[in-house]
C-alpha cells in the first residue's frame, strides 16, 4: 500500500506540478524495486495508462536528466558516483513513464471521437479511456482494443468470463456508471455478482490476478454476493474504508454526499478498516450477520447495531423501504430512485420520521402517500419537486 504522502506526490506528478524538492523525494522512493512496481500499478489503475517504454526517445530524456543534474549539484555531494548513475537510470524511467502518460493521454484526446452521453445513460469506461453506452434493451459484447471479447451484456446485466490470462489483463480495470433512476447487475470474472443502485460508480478488474487480493472500488450503493476464495480475499474500497471478505453477502452504501458509510451484512463475515491502513486482525472491525456498521466520515469511528437486513436489500427488487427515517434522508433516496430534484422549503417536515413501503408507485403517488399522514403542499415541474 502506498503512503498517503507519496500518493499526493503521484497526483502532483501526473498533473505536472511537482516542485524540485518533491521530485527528489519521489525519485528516492523509486530507488526500491517494489516501489517502482507500486508506481506503475498506481498509474495504470487510477489513470488507465498502458505504456510501452520501448517507444520513448531516451536521448531527449537523457538531455533533460543532465539539465536536472547541472541544476541541482547537491546530488553529487549526497550520493557516490555509482548511486548517481542509479539515480540517473531511475530518472530516465520516471520521465519515460511521464512521457508515456502524456502521449497516451493526448493520443486518446485526439483519436477518440467525442461521444454525446445522455444524463440517463448507463456507461462503461474501458481501460483505454473509451466510453460505451449500454443500452438496457439490447445485448452486446464488451471487447478490448484488439477485439477480444471480455464479457457479454444482456439488457441490465453484464457478465465477464475468466480468460485464464491474468498476465495479459493484469491491472486492466473497467468502470461502470449507473445514473440516478437506474439499476444494473454485473458478474465479475471469478463469479462474484454485484447489484448496483442508482447513482453508483463501480471500478473493477477485467481479470483477477493469481496471488493477489480481489480489489474493487465503489462509490454509491451496491449489494455483493462474493464467491468464496480463502486464498484471495475480496476487498471493496468504499471511499474512506476497505471492506474485506472471503465469501459473503452484504450491502454497502457510500455516496459522496452522505456523512457516513453503511455496511450491512446478510451472511458470512466482513472486516472493516481505514483505507489508509494495512489490514490488521487486531484493529479491524468485525461485522456479524444481521448487523450494520455505520462509519462516520468526520471522525473515522464506527457504530455497530442490529438491523433488519431486508430493509437494506429491498432496492434490488425495485422497492423503497423506510423505517423511522427522517424526511430529509428520505428525500436523498427519492432523488436517486426517481432521478428528480427535490427542494424542501418545509424545515419542520425535514425532521419528521416516517415509515413506508413503495414499489411501482410514481413520485407523485409517493408524495400523495406522505400527504395523507402529514399535510404537504408540493408541485412537480420540469423534473423538480418543490415542497412548501
Amino acid at each position: 500500500m502506498i503512503n498517503p504522502k507519496i500518493k499526493k506526490l503521484l497526483v502532483r506528478y501526473v498533473t505536472d506540478s511537482l516542485t524540485d524538492n518533491e521530485e527528489d523525494i519521489l525519485l528516492e522512493w523509486l530507488t526500491f524495486s517494489k516501489n517502482r512496481l507500486l508506481f506503475k500499478n498506481y498509474i495504470q489503475i487510477n489513470y488507465a495508462i498502458n505504456y510501452n517504454l520501448n517507444d520513448i526517445d531516451t536521448n531527449d530524456i537523457k538531455k533533460m536528466l543532465f539539465l536536472k543534474i547541472r541544476k541541482d549539484k547537491s546530488i553529487y555531494y549526497k550520493y557516490n558516483l555509482n548511486t548517481v548513475f542509479k539515480y540517473a537510470a531511475l530518472f530516465i524511467i520516471f520521465l519515460g513513464l511521464g512521457y508515456a502518460y502524456q502521449q497516451d493521454y493526448f493520443r486518446n484526446k485526439i483519436e477518440q471521437p467525442k461521444l454525446n452521453i445522455p444524463n440517463e445513460a448507463i456507461t462503461l469506461q474501458l481501460d483505454n479511456g473509451e466510453i460505451k453506452i449500454l443500452n438496457e434493451e439490447k445485448t452486446s459484447e464488451v471487447k478490448d482494443e484488439k477485439g477480444n471479447i471480455l464479457g457479454t451484456q444482456n439488457k441490465t446485466k453484464l457478465v465477464y468470463k475468466s480468460k485464464n490470462n491474468t498476465e495479459k489483463y493484469s491491472f486492466v480495470y473497467n468502470t461502470l456508471f449507473v445514473p440516478y433512476g437506474k439499476q444494473f447487475e454485473i458478474q465479475l470474472s471469478e463469479g462474484t455478482t454485484v447489484f448496483l443502485n442508482s447513482g453508483t460508480t463501480f471500478k473493477y478488474p477485467v481479470e483477477f490476478i493469481e496471488g493477489k487480493d480481489r480489489l474493487v472500488y465503489v462509490e454509491g450503493e451496491a449489494f455483493f454476493e462474493v464467491v468464496k476464495n480463502v486464498e484471495h480475499p475480496f476487498i471493496v474500497n468504499a471511499n474512506d474504508i476497505n471492506i474485506q471478505v472471503l465469501g459473503t453477502k452484504f450491502n454497502v452504501s457510500s455516496y459522496k454526499e452522505d456523512m457516513s458509510i453503511n455496511t450491512v451484512l446478510v451472511e458470512g463475515a466482513v472486516n472493516l478498516y481505514d483505507k489508509e491502513s494495512t489490514y490488521n486482525t487486531k484493529t479491524a472491525i468485525v461485522l456479524k450477520p444481521g448487523y450494520k456498521a455505520t462509519w462516520n466520515k468526520s471522525n473515522n469511528e464506527a457504530l455497530i447495531e442490529k438491523v433488519d437486513v431486508e430493509l437494506y436489500s429491498a432496492w434490488i427488487d425495485g422497492k423503497i423501504v423506510f423505517r423511522h427515517m427522517a424526511f430529509n434522508d428520505i428525500i436523498k433516496i427519492l432523488e436517486r430512485h426517481y432521478n428528480i430534484d427535490i427542494i424542501n422549503n418545509n424545515k419542520i417536515l425535514g425532521d419528521k420520521l416516517f415509515t413506508a413501503n413503495f414499489d411501482i408507485e410514481s413520485i407523485d403517488q409517493v408524495l400523495k402517500s406522505f400527504n395523507e399522514n402529514h399535510s404537504i403542499a408540493y408541485s412537480i415541474e420540469n423534473n423538480q419537486v418543490i415542497i412548501n
